[in-house]
């Protein structure tokens, strides 16, 4: 070891050993800060991939809650129709325009209690319509109405009125689907009401 030490005295004794220990120190710096700066580099690519994936997850997150609206309001229509074809003397609603609740829908709207529900959540319905519907025709406010309410009861109605309304079509044989459609009918009139739309 000692002989080693003294080769390096030797070297950096002289002017082209000491040229060629700086010469290596500096290469080994720049090595090193190419090594830093690739890892750097692969770094913020790799953070830049996390992000674009995170928002793609995040839309098809969206688009998933999307589509499981979607089936869900083709079931429940479904279901709304078989119920319809079993007891067709007591359609909810008349297939004129505008839609309108038939006599049992009326007799529904009563047993549920919408008038009162209406009391309480239609400042929250308006607000969803008004934020949420881009052009206020009354075909746009109608769907709306009856697409929304009846798949996502729990963004317009509070837990009371859902807890009322379930009760009401257990009691009664009725889908739940069939309810929130009367309750979005409703929602729908009371919207043109206070709007004067149509």
């Amino acid at each position: 070891m000692s002989e080693f030490m003294d080769i390096v005295k030797m070297v950096a004794g002289s002017n082209g050993g000491a040229f060629a220990i700086t010469l290596c120190i500096v290469t080994f710096a720049f090595w090193i800060y190419g090594k830093f700066v690739r890892l750097t580099t692969k770094h913020d690519a790799f953070e830049t991939a996390c992000n674009t994936l995170n928002s793609r997850v995040e839309k098809l997150e969206g688009d998933m809650h999307e589509v499981k609206g979607e089936i869900q309001y083709i079931k429940s229509t479904l279901n709304t129709l078989v119920n319809m074809v079993q007891t067709s003397n007591q359609a909810l609603m008349q297939a004129h325009s505008p839609l309108a609740l038939t006599e049992f829908g009326e007799q529904m709207a009563a047993g549920l209690g919408v008038d009162a529900i209406l009391a309480r959540d239609f400042p929250t319905i308006k607000a969803k319509i008004d934020a949420e519907v881009p052009v206020k025709t009354p075909y746009d406010v109608q769907t709306y109405c009856l697409e929304k309410i009846p798949v996502f009861p729990e963004n317009y109605l509070d837990a009371e009125a859902i807890a009322s309304i379930k009760t009401y079509a257990f009691n009664n044989g009725r889908t739940i689907f069939e309810c929130f459609k009367v309750v979005g009918l409703k929602a729908r009139d009371a919207y043109f009401k206070a709007t004067g739309l149509a």
